[in-house]
């Protein structure tokens, strides 16, 4: 708690001064029936400001949020306790908590006498924006009761409150393997032997060390083996934090918040059907919520609390961490811009069944420019051309619209490739 701050109120300031002026008028005109009035105007005044500094008792607070994990734009309770050591004059006592204007902004709560059992008071408060807010700004303002002198205190309530991005619903996805009978959906566990070899049609681009020459003499055609990640899917989601796609180099960016949106949304949508889901941006950093978290939805926005935004200009460090990885994983690439530039170094990411690719539009519904150019229209053209020639899904969502529809459409779309859906 730092030192009290006492003063007069605009009453006891306008008081103090009608009170020294005539002090002054009695003096200058030689009055002294003026005296009596400056004294008492004045005396009251400072009886106040004493009152004030000695008077009121000293506080202690306390505060507590639940939850203290929250998706941005989702309601949470904060919870302010007030004690008084000691007993005090009454006063009229209003609490200022000064929090950020994307944490719900200030709160002014007029509140009664302190007393040595706390009082309690509670609000509500809405977080606009992902991230680690922590409240301590609280201030209690005590005026007298005449409304002469008032003094300002500011205590230590600490909360620490985690905002993650919001999750948005998507549309359901399940995994699905092709074999000589057609498509059939993979459970979620199975008991399989060293004979027992998933496999499905031979398809261009395929890499021939996966032929499964057994099942290619039985069927007559060429047969590959399905990867592991068919009994335990993996998928990489590839997150566009360039700077210059998103305006330039600012602190914030509602295009890139959106993409951060929808990375919270597919990953927590693809954990909840039984993915291991990653992510990569573009400087570099990664996450993996593998099997040993515990609980991986929230590891995995927790991890999207902290994305910021990157000085690199291309996608080239992020497709390279993915492209370690083995192959047959499902990429989704959440893109603000596109050019040839970035698809060539997506389409190394994914095996022949390509990927997805979510890409932003404006509220016109073309695809955004980035601040100096490089990406132009025909760069678009030219990209989404080399993602087609290599099987990639691309749909296209505009930032702050639903983005089930995007979502469906790419489902729809590599489900005729007979891999997902």
């Amino acid at each position: 708690m730092r030192v009290p701050i006492v003063r007069p109120t605009t009453r006891g300031a306008v008081l103090l001064a009608v009170g020294v002026g005539l002090l002054v008028t009695a003096y200058v005109a030689r009055e002294p029936s003026l005296v009596g009035v400056g004294v008492l105007l004045v005396g009251l005044v400072l009886v106040a400001l004493a009152a004030a500094w000695l008077g009121l008792p000293r506080l202690r607070a306390s505060r507590r949020v639940t939850p203290s994990q929250v998706e941005a734009g989702r309601p949470t309770n904060v919870e302010l306790s007030l004690a008084a050591r000691g007993v005090g004059v009454p006063a009229l006592y209003r609490l200022d908590d000064r929090m950020p204007p994307s944490f719900g902004g200030a709160q002014a709560l007029d509140v009664p006498m302190p007393a040595r059992q706390p009082i309690r008071v509670a609000y509500q408060c809405r977080p606009l924006r992902r991230g680690r807010f922590r409240l301590d700004r609280l201030t209690v303002e005590a005026t007298d009761l005449l409304g002469l002198a008032q003094r300002t205190t500011r205590l230590r309530a600490d909360a620490s409150v985690l905002v993650t991005p919001p999750v948005l619903p998507l549309s359901a996805a399940r995994r699905q393997v092709s074999g000589t009978s057609g498509e059939t959906p993979i459970p979620q566990t199975a008991i399989s032997g060293p004979d027992d070899v998933l496999v499905r049609d031979y398809q261009p681009r395929d890499d021939v060390r996966r032929i499964h020459w057994p099942s290619t003499a039985r069927a007559g055609h060429l047969m590959v083996r399905r990867e592991e990640q068919a009994w335990d899917p993996t998928a990489w989601v590839v997150l566009d934090s360039r700077s210059a796609a998103h305006g330039g180099a600012q602190v914030t960016s509602a295009s890139f918040e959106w993409l951060v949106t929808l990375a919270a949304s597919v990953g927590a949508h693809l954990l909840d059907a039984g993915y291991v889901v990653s992510i990569a941006d573009a400087g570099a950093r990664t996450f993996s919520s593998r099997r040993e978290h515990l609980q991986p939805r929230q590891a995995w926005l927790e991890h999207l609390v902290d994305s910021r935004l990157s000085p690199e200009t291309g996608l080239g460090e992020a497709t390279r961490m993915v492209s370690r990885e083995t192959s047959g994983h499902l990429v989704v690439a959440l893109l603000a811009t596109l050019d040839a530039a970035d698809a060539a170094q997506l389409v190394d990411t994914a095996d022949a069944n390509g990927g997805w690719v979510l890409l932003l539009d404006d509220a016109a519904g073309t695809s955004r420019v980035p601040a100096g150019g490089g990406h132009t229209d025909g760069g678009l053209d030219q990209g989404l051309r080399i993602l087609a020639a290599h099987g990639w899904s691309v749909a296209r969502t505009a930032p702050g619209t639903d983005p089930s529809g995007a979502w469906q459409r790419l489902g729809v779309r590599a489900a005729a490739t007979g891999v997902w859906s």
